[in-house]
């Protein structure tokens, strides 16, 4: 890769917002579901309302725990655009790397959500061959400098669809 090449980086804040926002949701939840077996407890049947909440408390721990350990892998993934290729790497444990030439490269696409929109990020979606994509890039930094640099390299290199 010559010098012009730029490097794009995962950016956590949309999902770190969308995180506390399930973690809000969740505890609204949990009391709601408190509420509701405080008000059909019976005698007879303590252990329904000692252990539901238990339960419930460490299903919902156990689930905001999986998206904070993604947050965390995904901060390993890293986009390199150069003059006539892309370098993706992702991984923490286990890495990878993916190196695409210009004239592999068929199509690329954006996407952006109304939280994304506030964070100032964006997916990148980059297409080889068949209709589904190759790299899938969230929350990408400094998403519409990306865009255009894959514009141009689709425009300069990018594989002609013949139909």
């Amino acid at each position: 890769m010559t010098n012009s090449t730029k490097n794009f980086t995962y950016k956590p804040m949309r999902d770190i917002i969308s995180t506390i926002i399930r973690t809000f949701f969740s505890l609204i939840g949990f009391f709601i579901m408190q509420m509701l077996i405080n008000l059909v407890d019976h005698p007879d049947t303590p252990l329904i309302s000692t252990w539901a909440g238990r339960i419930y408390l460490c299903i919902a721990i156990v689930i905001i725990g999986i998206y904070l350990l993604d947050i965390f892998t995904n901060t390993f993934n890293h986009l390199s655009i150069g003059i006539d290729e892309i370098v993706y790497r992702t991984g923490w444990l286990s890495q990878k790397t993916m190196t695409l030439s210009a004239y592999q490269i068929k199509s690329h696409y954006t996407r952006q959500g109304p939280l994304q929109k506030l964070c100032n990020t964006m997916d990148l979606l980059i297409t080889t061959a068949g209709d589904s994509p190759e790299i899938v890039f969230h929350n990408i930094s400094n998403g519409e400098i990306a865009n255009q640099m894959m514009c141009e390299l689709i425009r300069r290199y990018g594989r002609r669809n013949n139909h």
